[in-house]
């Protein structure tokens, strides 16, 4: 089983990787300053990154392993265990 530790220091050890994602999620969510739901949180650490350096919040996560919801509940977000494909909710289809 893959650890939560493990996880956020190899992104810790990759700053520039970290950042980069970070500003790409930043730049996709702030248009829309809605409600946002993460689905695989993980550990919260990206969740954590964009609300405490760029104010942009994301408080309900779902993640399937126990573990990396601890942590990232710990990083004060509302974390349920499930999976994505599990979700109750709507979405519409896209059509081409």
């Amino acid at each position: 089983m893959f650890e939560a530790s493990k996880y956020d220091s190899w992104f810790l050890r990759n700053q520039y990787v970290l950042e980069s994602e970070a500003l790409l999620l930043k730049y996709m969510l702030e248009p829309n300053p809605g409600r946002s739901l993460s689905v695989g949180c993980g550990s919260g650490l990206f969740e954590f990154i964009l609300r405490t350096r760029y104010g942009v919040i994301i408080s309900d996560c779902v993640e399937p392993s126990p573990a990396m919801a601890e942590v990232a509940r710990a990083r004060g977000l509302n974390v349920r265990i499930g999976y994505a494909e599990n979700l109750p909710l709507r979405i519409p289809r896209l059509t081409l």
